[in-house]
């Protein structure tokens, strides 16, 4: 069974109160999904879950394996050369903005490093991944 490996490791798991690790537990229907994905892969019960890095990177970690063995089996769906990638929680540089169709993303950042108050008028949610590791970076520094 594919993905069976976030099972076995404890990627996915359920709470004893039936709350599955990949849910948002505070919202019912996050609940309700999730816990229909982790009772159908078979997910066990844990006393405790993994800490939030860990479970990201093995997470991670399975998707890329997913897509390594899927993608080229799409061949004929769309030609040409593909390069699966895992750059996780790297901050070292704008991950998002190497790829069509958001390169544009790298000059918008590099505009409100310029002049910060750009953020407000686009709100933080179009470039919270450059943003956080910017204002990080500038709040490390200080």
């Amino acid at each position: 069974m594919r993905f069976a490996n976030l099972v076995a490791n404890h990627t996915l798991s359920l709470s004893g109160d039936e709350v599955a690790s990949n849910a948002d537990g505070s919202q019912r229907t996050s609940k309700a999904i999730a816990l229909r994905i982790a009772r159908d892969l078979k997910a066990l019960t844990v006393p405790k879950k993994l800490d939030g890095q860990r479970a990201g990177k093995q997470f991670e970690m399975a998707v890329e394996t997913f897509l390594h063995e899927t993608f080229p089996a799409l061949q004929s769906l769309r030609p040409g050369s593909w390069r699966i990638e895992n750059v996780g929680g790297s901050r070292a540089g704008y991950q998002i903005a190497k790829y069509e169709p958001y390169t544009h993303l790298d000059d918008l950042a590099h505009a409100i490093e310029a002049n910060p108050t750009r953020a407000s008028v686009l709100g933080n949610s179009y470039e919270i991944s450059r943003m956080s590791w910017y204002y990080g970076t500038q709040n490390q520094t200080t």
